[in-house]
């Protein structure tokens, strides 16, 4: 086994290296040709572009050619299997690999493109992980990369360009059409349209075309589907329904991971088309109906899609439906018809297999291992479940950005990172958009070792609380154990590569875009991470990710622990470096062992424009919150021997939890100490940054709090919207006192690896924004979504991709469906998770929504006096109790009641003042209407302005500057009231009452919303 890795991590070098080698020698290329359209949402380019190169003046940038691959190969004897299907649509793998050197040249070094050719080498082995070797030649001939475009029907460069990932759909299956020529996306349900589909052939390889697209050829990319007198060579036979009940595995069981579609009981007798088809589905329903046959399927499975249900609950809700419609109805579905008329959607999946013994790439088609030179059968290893599932991010991003309500949402907002150091060095064009991703496992069962490890990507240029409910699944792996990651990474890799350097095509309002993406941070905990970076674990010597802290081996209980003691702020470790990083990783290779910590290259060393040392971010939600502020309240409460114990209070504690009611921007809701094995992260984060300087204020040692509140108030620092520079280098040094005294405090052995990534919180900030930008939550919560999306425990990987990807697919199918009918219209949006309408009964003109029925108020004189001076003069104005502003509930005063678990009315205001709100105004300053009238309107909040301490609550001295925590405030009374717009609102703020005190901690953001 150790020479097996010793030969792997050479061959992933030696690719590297020559790689870097060729591609080093290119200082220039020809730029493309750009032109902007005026619109600010993306670049107009030519369809030519993906077989030019460009060079990004001042940026060391060099774009690859032949990325877009085109094939001309027609059947031959070398693109046919053993089993008689065609390959040819699969790229060569060797293709691939020559692809790859002219890709990876940009992004990894400091020095000129000579030095590091000569630093690397002249090696010229294939990356172990690019799959078995052929004699194409890395020059203008091309091969068919695409997914669903039959490589026998090569239609022009255009064409081919824009459709190039449409999906290859059965017979009468729910379509998504593209008409270049109207550019606008048609769908139609139902035999109208057809794609003549020979499924002769089971669904083993995604990548072989099922069906041939006819165009034509007098107009250029207007694509007609086949109709309803298509011959269909044989009727499509579905996957094995799911397992219905408990998704819980024993450990008797056995845990089948096989795609289904390769999995036929020959004794079962599936209906076929002939027998089963549907009518026209723009007819109603049943006559009277409100809605049509087509509608009633959509419905029913957004229904089925939001509460997971299994195949055996469809079953069921399709059999109730029916018993609920008049007998005469000739709309008859059963469970089999039903999902076939969605499969369709989700023929965009790759399925790669890896070496059973090693883990090793072997690709979309049977070949040898690299690694272990064990020759693989494809069809034997999607049975025996050793593979794993590709998305195709391009096409993701495309539909993502033709929905038009997601193109009015780019570039809109600050997104946290535009004035880092990293996004800046990142080569930019006007429309180009960067991405958050990161991978981590998830348990499925409990009762067994099984985990997904989804890869996930998060478009920074959407507003955050877009962009974390449109996440984007890269690849998906399933299985006992962690991922190899130089196998799960290798095709994801190419498709990243690929979409930086030409970037992906999308309609706009008649005009084709072509947009670029490019890598930003990736955001992962320190298990993953090390994995990923091929670097040795953090429980090992040198593992920290960022630094050369060799760490030290002490006594912890029973055993021993790897500790990272710092002794001298002025002598912290030397950072890493990527350059001597890749250094690192060539000494490893030649010497068959660690170096600095480092194990081997690593397949993230040939992504552009990332640096596998600064592209990593610390992530706070699994450092900090889950980390150090867990660690610290567990030895606060249970650590008997310590002076910081405080376990026999602990009642007191929770009489003061129990007291507060947090802000509806707080959605879970405070629970006991007793309980706090099982809070969850953000229980921790609200624990950390609002309840714990109040709940513990008089109760732990002064010397420990004070210590404490350093960490709290530096979390606050970093967690802003807008974070000076000035200030983020204060907070290093607060946050480096308060690893130094650590270890005094608490002793050596509790000086984690957690505690030591505080000190590279700092460079995150500065690297990539504030910290909410690069954190886990959004993924930890896309890991839940996935979860709930299984039923049973058969074929879990399949049922999360076609979920997945039917979640992310009826969204764009239902255009001109529920016409005339809001109701239906807002109950499927929101079951599909799209942009679901509110109802408010007024709507101002910025767009505010005011909840409730409004009242007509009589004006007492300070409120008449405020209200004359903005130009209101009648005695009375109509108030709401209740708005949303970005999706921030605010409320007055008189919602606060005992019985109500949340308070929602007090506000912090830009100039950093404190009120609570008394009153919600309409005001029409045309008509001075005290009605409904038809004017502009503006919405106005009245607020009593509290009284302040003026000192700090808490505050720290470092060398220049004494840094207080300005989120924290003891309130004592009423000051004077104020009328202000909600342009003066700036953030909310979590109430406490603490005796005869009252506190008013303020929340750090308004985008980081639970």
């Amino acid at each position: 086994m150790s020479n097996s890795r010793a030969r792997k991590r050479s061959l992933l070098w030696e690719e590297l290296d020559s790689s870097r080698n060729i591609t080093a020698r290119t200082d220039k290329s020809v730029s493309e040709d750009e032109s902007d359209d005026g619109t600010g949402s993306g670049t107009v380019r030519t369809a030519s572009a993906r077989t030019t190169t460009s060079t990004t003046t001042g940026s060391n940038v060099v774009r690859p050619t032949t990325l877009l691959h085109t094939s001309t190969t027609t059947d031959s004897d070398s693109n046919t299997r053993p089993d008689g299907r065609n390959t040819s649509s699969i790229s060569s793998l060797s293709q691939a690999d020559n692809d790859m050197r002219s890709l990876v040249s940009v992004g990894h070094s400091s020095g000129s493109d000579s030095e590091l050719a000569e630093l690397l080498g002249n090696g010229t082995r294939h990356l172990h992980s690019m799959g078995p070797a052929s004699e194409s030649s890395c020059s203008t001939t091309t091969q068919t990369k695409s997914d669903d475009v039959d490589s026998s029907n090569v239609v022009d460069d255009a064409a081919e360009h824009s459709v190039r990932h449409l999906p290859v759909h059965r017979e009468g299956s729910l379509s998504i059409v593209s008409h270049d020529s109207s550019n606008v996306q048609q769908n139609q349900l139902g035999n109208n349209q057809r794609i003549a589909i020979d499924d002769s052939q089971p669904m083993a390889d995604p990548g072989v075309e099922m069906g041939t697209q006819q165009q034509d050829p007098d107009d250029a990319g207007q694509y007609t589907f086949l109709g309803p007198e298509a011959d269909v060579v044989s009727s499509y036979q579905s996957p094995q329904d799911e397992a219905s009940g408990s998704s819980e595995l024993s450990s008797t069981e056995t845990m089948d991971t096989s795609h289904p579609e390769l999995l036929r009981n020959e004794g079962q007798e599936q209906p076929s088309a002939d027998k089963e088809s549907l009518p026209n589905m723009d007819e109603l329903l049943f006559p009277g109906s409100q809605l049509t046959k087509k509608e009633s399927l959509l419905l029913i499975m957004s229904h089925f899609l939001r509460y997971g249900l299994s195949q055996e609950a469809l079953e069921s809700l399709l059999q109730l439906i029916q018993f609920h419609l008049p007998e005469e109805t000739p709309f008859k579905i059963s469970k089999y018809i039903f999902n076939k008329e969605f499969d369709g959607l989700c023929d965009s999946l790759e399925y790669h297999i890896y070496c059973p013994s090693c883990q090793g790439y072997v690709g979309t088609s049977s070949a040898a291992c690299v690694d272990c030179e064990v020759f693989v059968e494809y069809e034997d290893n999607m049975k025996s479940g050793n593979y794993f599932i590709v998305f195709s991010i391009e096409k993701q991003l495309r539909d993502m950005f033709q929905n038009p309500n997601i193109q009015s949402k780019l570039h809109t907002e600050n997104s946290g990172m535009e004035q880092s150091a990293c996004y800046k060095q990142l080569p930019l064009q006007e429309g180009d958009v960067t991405y958050t991703w990161g991978t981590d496992g998830a348990s499925i069962f409990s009762s067994s070792n099984y985990s997904i490890w989804p890869l996930q990507l998060m478009i920074n240029e959407l507003p955050y609380a877009i962009r974390r409910k449109h996440i984007l699944l890269g690849g998906l792996w399933f299985g006992a154990d962690k991922p190899n990651f130089a196998s799960f990474l290798k095709p994801i890799v190419e498709e990243m590569n690929n979409l930086s350097s030409v970037g992906f095509a999308w309609n706009k309002d008649g005009t084709e875009m072509t947009t670029r993406a490019f890598p930003a941070a990736l955001a992962c905990d320190s298990v993953a991470r090390c994995q990923l970076q091929g670097i040795k674990q953090f429980n090992g010597k040198f593992g920290c990710s960022w630094c050369l802290h060799p760490g030290e081996r002490v006594a912890k209980g029973n055993g021993y622990t790897n500790a990272y003691p710092v002794r001298d702020l002025d002598n912290l470790p030397p950072k890493r470096e990527e350059r001597s990083f890749q250094n690192d990783a060539q000494r490893a290779v030649e010497s068959n062992a660690p170096v600095n910590g480092v194990k081997g290259p690593s397949m993230i060393l040939l992504l552009m424009h990332f640096n596998i040392i600064s592209g990593f971010a610390v992530d706070y939600m699994h450092s900090v919150c889950l980390g150090v502020c867990r660690t610290l309240t567990f030895l606060w409460l249970e650590a008997t021997d310590m002076p910081c114990y405080i376990g026999g209070q602990t009642r007191v504690l929770n009489e003061r939890l129990s007291k507060l009611r947090p802000p509806s921007d707080i959605v879970r809701l405070t629970r006991s100490l007793t309980k706090r094995s099982y809070w969850k992260a953000h229980e921790w984060r609200v624990w950390l940054l609002h309840y714990s300087p109040f709940v513990l204020r008089n109760v732990l040692p002064r010397s420990f709090y004070n210590h404490w509140m350093c960490l709290v108030t530096s979390l606050f620092i970093l967690l802003q919207s807008d974070i000076d520079a000035v200030m983020v280098n204060q907070v290093e040094l607060i946050l480096a006192q308060f690893v130094l005294e650590f270890e005094e405090l608490y002793g050596k052995e509790y000086m984690t690896y957690n505690v030591h990534q505080l000190v590279h919180l700092a460079d995150t900030v500065r690297n990539w924004g504030p910290l909410w930008g690069t954190s886990c939550f959004a993924f930890e919560s896309m890991n839940h979504k996935l979860n709930k999306m299984i039923c049973g425990t058969q074929y879990v990987q399949h049922q999360i991709a076609r979920k997945f990807l039917l979640l992310k697919t009826l969204p764009l199918v239902y255009v001109n469906c529920f016409e005339g009918n809001d109701t239906m219209r807002i109950f499927y949006e929101r079951n599909v998770n799209y942009f679901p309408s509110t109802t408010p009964v007024r709507v101002d003109f910025s767009g505010q929504s005011l909840r409730g029925k409004p009242q007509l108020v009589h004006l007492n004189d300070m409120e008449m006096h405020f209200l004359e001076q903005v130009g209101y003069q009648k005695p009375h104005a109509l108030a709401y109790k209740k708005m949303s502003v970005g999706g921030i509930t605010i409320t007055t005063d008189q919602r606060q009641q005992k019985r109500r678990k949340r308070v929602d009315c007090f506000v912090c205001l830009v100039d950093g003042s404190i009120g609570v709100v008394r009153r919600i105004f309409l005001l029409c300053k045309a008509c001075n209407a005290a009605d409904m009238c038809e004017c502009e309107k503006e919405c106005m909040l009245y607020l009593s302005i509290l009284k302040e301490v003026r000192q700090h609550f808490f505050s720290v001295e470092t060398p220049d500057y004494e840094v207080g925590h300005l989120g924290l405030q003891k309130i004592i009374g009423h000051k004077e009231y104020r009328l202000v717009s909600l342009n003066e609102f700036h953030r909310k703020c979590v109430h406490f009452s603490i005796g005869e005190d009252e506190f008013v901690s303020v929340l750090p953001n308004r985008v980081e919303l639970d």
